[in-house]
Protein backbone atom coordinates (compact mmCIF):
# COMPACT_ATOMS: atom_id res chain seq x y z
CA UNK A 1 0.00 0.00 0.00
CA UNK A 2 1.55 3.60 -0.40
CA UNK A 3 1.96 6.10 1.96
CA UNK A 4 -1.12 8.31 2.85
CA UNK A 5 -3.22 5.68 1.34
CA UNK A 6 -6.80 4.79 2.95
CA UNK A 7 -6.80 1.01 3.34
CA UNK A 8 -9.98 -0.89 1.71
CA UNK A 9 -11.25 -3.41 1.50
CA UNK A 10 -12.94 -5.61 -1.69
CA UNK A 11 -16.66 -5.82 -1.24
CA UNK A 12 -18.19 -8.79 -0.06
CA UNK A 13 -20.46 -10.77 -2.36
CA UNK A 14 -23.93 -10.20 -2.42
CA UNK A 15 -25.07 -13.96 -0.41
CA UNK A 16 -21.88 -13.64 2.37
CA UNK A 17 -23.29 -10.23 2.82
CA UNK A 18 -26.96 -11.00 3.55
CA UNK A 19 -25.71 -14.41 5.97
CA UNK A 20 -23.61 -11.52 7.97
CA UNK A 21 -26.43 -9.16 8.31
CA UNK A 22 -28.50 -12.15 8.96
CA UNK A 23 -25.77 -13.31 11.95
CA UNK A 24 -25.27 -9.75 13.03
CA UNK A 25 -29.38 -8.82 13.38
CA UNK A 26 -29.95 -12.26 14.44
CA UNK A 27 -27.26 -11.72 17.71
CA UNK A 28 -28.76 -7.91 17.94
CA UNK A 29 -32.16 -8.50 18.32
CA UNK A 30 -32.30 -11.93 19.99
CA UNK A 31 -29.33 -13.01 22.32
CA UNK A 32 -28.79 -9.29 23.66
CA UNK A 33 -31.44 -9.49 26.59
CA UNK A 34 -31.77 -5.73 26.99
CA UNK A 35 -32.16 -4.98 23.13
CA UNK A 36 -34.68 -7.60 22.85
CA UNK A 37 -37.05 -6.70 26.57
CA UNK A 38 -36.84 -2.92 24.29
CA UNK A 39 -37.88 -4.86 20.82
CA UNK A 40 -35.24 -2.99 19.06
CA UNK A 41 -34.72 -3.90 15.34
CA UNK A 42 -32.17 -3.15 12.81
CA UNK A 43 -33.83 -1.68 9.73
CA UNK A 44 -30.90 -0.88 7.95
CA UNK A 45 -26.96 -2.10 7.74
CA UNK A 46 -26.14 0.81 4.76
CA UNK A 47 -23.31 2.52 5.66
CA UNK A 48 -24.65 5.84 5.00
CA UNK A 49 -27.99 5.32 6.40
CA UNK A 50 -27.75 3.16 9.27
CA UNK A 51 -31.36 2.57 10.98
CA UNK A 52 -33.23 1.06 14.24
CA UNK A 53 -36.10 1.23 15.71
CA UNK A 54 -38.22 0.29 18.53
CA UNK A 55 -42.31 0.32 19.07
CA UNK A 56 -44.28 2.11 21.04
CA UNK A 57 -45.61 -0.47 23.75
CA UNK A 58 -47.87 0.34 26.67
CA UNK A 59 -44.52 -1.18 29.37
CA UNK A 60 -42.48 1.83 27.66
CA UNK A 61 -45.07 4.15 29.14
CA UNK A 62 -43.20 6.86 31.62
CA UNK A 63 -46.14 9.11 31.98
CA UNK A 64 -49.39 6.92 32.09
CA UNK A 65 -51.57 9.99 31.86
CA UNK A 66 -49.98 11.35 28.32
CA UNK A 67 -49.11 8.07 27.24
CA UNK A 68 -45.30 9.61 26.76
CA UNK A 69 -42.15 6.94 26.02
CA UNK A 70 -40.19 6.51 29.17
CA UNK A 71 -37.13 8.80 28.91
CA UNK A 72 -34.74 5.93 29.29
CA UNK A 73 -36.48 3.93 26.43
CA UNK A 74 -35.51 6.90 24.27
CA UNK A 75 -32.08 6.90 26.03
CA UNK A 76 -31.03 3.52 25.64
CA UNK A 77 -32.21 3.28 21.98
CA UNK A 78 -29.68 6.34 21.75
CA UNK A 79 -26.90 4.38 23.38
CA UNK A 80 -27.12 1.15 21.75
CA UNK A 81 -27.37 3.11 18.30
CA UNK A 82 -24.39 5.17 18.80
CA UNK A 83 -22.42 2.76 21.25
CA UNK A 84 -20.64 0.83 18.24
CA UNK A 85 -19.40 4.07 16.58
CA UNK A 86 -18.16 5.63 20.12
CA UNK A 87 -16.39 2.67 20.68
CA UNK A 88 -14.24 1.76 17.30
CA UNK A 89 -13.66 5.97 17.03
CA UNK A 90 -12.30 5.97 20.41
CA UNK A 91 -10.04 2.86 19.97
CA UNK A 92 -8.76 4.19 16.14
CA UNK A 93 -8.13 7.99 17.78
CA UNK A 94 -6.11 6.11 20.40
CA UNK A 95 -4.25 4.18 18.02
CA UNK A 96 -3.77 7.51 15.84
CA UNK A 97 -1.89 8.90 19.20
CA UNK A 98 0.02 5.95 19.82
CA UNK A 99 0.71 4.20 17.07
CA UNK A 100 0.57 6.60 13.72
CA UNK A 101 1.62 5.51 10.53
CA UNK A 102 0.74 7.06 6.96
CA UNK A 103 -2.17 4.76 6.96
CA UNK A 104 -3.99 5.50 9.81
CA UNK A 105 -3.03 8.98 9.65
CA UNK A 106 -4.64 9.20 6.40
CA UNK A 107 -8.08 6.79 7.61
CA UNK A 108 -8.66 8.75 10.27
CA UNK A 109 -7.65 12.36 8.43
CA UNK A 110 -11.10 11.18 5.84
CA UNK A 111 -12.94 10.11 8.64
CA UNK A 112 -12.74 12.61 10.76
CA UNK A 113 -15.20 15.09 9.48
CA UNK A 114 -17.64 12.62 9.45
CA UNK A 115 -17.56 11.16 12.60
CA UNK A 116 -17.91 14.99 13.76
CA UNK A 117 -20.46 16.01 11.31
CA UNK A 118 -22.23 13.20 13.12
CA UNK A 119 -21.98 13.97 16.74
CA UNK A 120 -22.56 17.46 15.94
CA UNK A 121 -25.78 16.87 14.31
CA UNK A 122 -26.67 14.47 17.03
CA UNK A 123 -25.93 16.84 19.88
CA UNK A 124 -28.25 19.86 17.82
CA UNK A 125 -30.89 17.65 16.50
CA UNK A 126 -33.96 20.03 17.36
CA UNK A 127 -36.32 17.05 17.17
CA UNK A 128 -34.20 14.58 19.69
CA UNK A 129 -33.70 17.58 22.19
CA UNK A 130 -37.06 17.91 21.82
CA UNK A 131 -37.72 15.05 22.99
CA UNK A 132 -35.76 14.89 26.09
CA UNK A 133 -37.57 18.15 27.01
CA UNK A 134 -40.96 16.38 27.15
CA UNK A 135 -39.31 13.90 29.54
CA UNK A 136 -40.67 14.62 32.92
CA UNK A 137 -37.73 14.53 35.63
CA UNK A 138 -39.90 14.07 37.99
CA UNK A 139 -40.74 10.28 37.19
CA UNK A 140 -37.02 9.51 36.71
CA UNK A 141 -35.35 7.64 38.95
CA UNK A 142 -31.80 9.52 40.51
CA UNK A 143 -29.21 7.44 37.69
CA UNK A 144 -32.04 8.17 35.50
CA UNK A 145 -32.59 12.10 36.48
CA UNK A 146 -28.49 12.72 36.56
CA UNK A 147 -28.23 10.90 32.93
CA UNK A 148 -31.36 13.05 31.61
CA UNK A 149 -29.90 16.21 33.07
CA UNK A 150 -26.18 15.78 31.62
CA UNK A 151 -28.01 15.10 28.37
CA UNK A 152 -29.70 18.49 28.60
CA UNK A 153 -26.71 20.14 29.25
CA UNK A 154 -24.97 18.36 26.22
CA UNK A 155 -27.45 19.22 24.27
CA UNK A 156 -27.30 23.20 25.07
CA UNK A 157 -23.83 22.83 24.66
CA UNK A 158 -24.09 21.59 21.65
CA UNK A 159 -25.88 24.14 20.03
CA UNK A 160 -29.00 22.67 20.16
CA UNK A 161 -31.40 26.01 21.24
CA UNK A 162 -29.07 28.18 18.78
CA UNK A 163 -31.12 29.19 15.62
CA UNK A 164 -30.61 30.15 12.17
CA UNK A 165 -27.49 31.63 11.41
CA UNK A 166 -26.19 30.70 14.81
CA UNK A 167 -26.66 27.27 14.98
CA UNK A 168 -24.77 27.26 11.43
CA UNK A 169 -22.17 29.18 12.56
CA UNK A 170 -21.79 26.87 15.57
CA UNK A 171 -21.61 23.72 13.85
CA UNK A 172 -18.17 25.08 11.32
CA UNK A 173 -16.87 25.89 14.49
Amino acid sequence: MMPGAAHTHPPRATAEQQRLEAALRDIFETHIAFNKTLGIVIESFEPTHPGVRFDMRPELVGHFLYGRLHGGAISAVLDVATEKLGTAWGAVSHLNSVADTPELRAAYNESLPKVTEFWTRLGADERLYAKYKAIDPATLNVEQRAAWDHAMRNFVLSGAELRGEDKLRFAKI
